[in-house]
């Protein structure tokens, strides 16, 4: 079998909140135009063992469903770990150079940083933002399953059609900012208001 010979383009961002204060390397695939992130980057600043988790990963992307012997556990798309020749972040040391790293596809990250187990992660600090982090992805997928107009788009064409066009009204706490919000619901709109 031929392996592809891929090119990428390299360019640096801030890891959003709370690891704001972190650059991340992307690296671009000029083909296709995914993004891909190392591994072992995420893993330093959430405080995880990056050989583990890589293990983990490219089992989830070869695993694509459990069967009824096997335990609960979630899926990669084929193709979200590839290992890439990344270009070293601007902060790194002057002797650093290419060198070859797993990544996984930015997209997956959310993910799997949703599905690690808080009781692995040993800094205090860093488990606190990755039960945070749970937390809000708990509260976005509540949001998009009950809440989306139009109808969700499912993967294989499935549509998920709304059950009514009743009005429903929440106040709930913000994972991200902490204050207080108003999610409302209203003839198949909603809106969602920052209270004071």
């Amino acid at each position: 079998m031929d392996e592809v010979i891929r090119q990428y383009n390299f360019d640096e961002a801030p890891m959003p909140a709370p690891w704001d204060t972190y650059t991340v390397m992307f690296a671009t695939d000029a083909g296709t135009g995914e993004r891909f992130v190392g591994i072992a980057f995420i893993c330093e600043i959430v405080g995880l063992n990056p050989d583990a988790q890589t293990r983990m990963l490219r089992k989830a992307t070869e695993t694509p469903l459990a069967t009824e012997e096997d335990e609960a556990r979630f899926v990669l798309a084929p193709g979200a770990i590839r290992k890439i020749n990344m270009r070293p972040r601007s902060d790194a040391k002057a002797r650093a150079g290419y060198r070859d790293q797993v990544c996984i596809l930015h997209t997956e990250i959310a993910w799997w940083l949703s599905h690690i187990p808080p009781h692995k992660i040993k800094d205090v600090h860093a488990r606190t933002h990755i039960e945070e982090f749970q937390q809000a992805v708990k509260f976005a997928a509540h949001l998009i399953y009950w809440h989306r107009q139009p109808a969700l788009t499912l993967p294989g064409g499935q549509q998920r059609q709304i059950a009514s066009n009743a009005s429903c009204q929440h106040d709930v706490p913000c994972p991200w900012c902490g204050k207080w919000h108003r999610v409302s619901t209203e003839n198949g709109e909603t809106a969602c208001e920052r209270l004071a």
